[in-house]
């Protein structure tokens, strides 16, 4: 039930935060890398690290088009998938 909600929770907050300009791209991009560094450090290797990266990657990307102001949003299929990802990952990392 807690996994449940923690990961409604994330994909909630991401949704909620697509409609601000930036602030759903610049928040993965930081989740990310740093979820990447504490994985790399951790785990000891880039196996661990590499899915964060990509996903850091992926969101920067975005960026250049989402960055104040904003050309395009994500949507729901857009911000959903992000926050069930950063949530998913991060239980990963766990």
């Amino acid at each position: 039930v807690l996994l449940g909600l923690y990961l409604a929770w994330f994909l909630n907050l991401f949704n909620f935060m697509d409609g601000i300009d930036g602030i759903a791209s610049c928040q993965a991009l930081f989740m990310a890398v740093m979820g990447a560094a504490l994985a790399y450090q951790v785990a000891g290797g880039v196996e661990a690290a590499l899915p964060l990266m990509l996903l850091g990657a992926a969101a920067a990307g975005f960026l250049l088009w989402n960055w104040p102001p904003a050309r395009i949003f994500m949507g729901d299929v857009g911000s959903g998938y992000l926050g069930f990802a950063i949530g998913v990952m991060g239980l990963w990392t766990v």
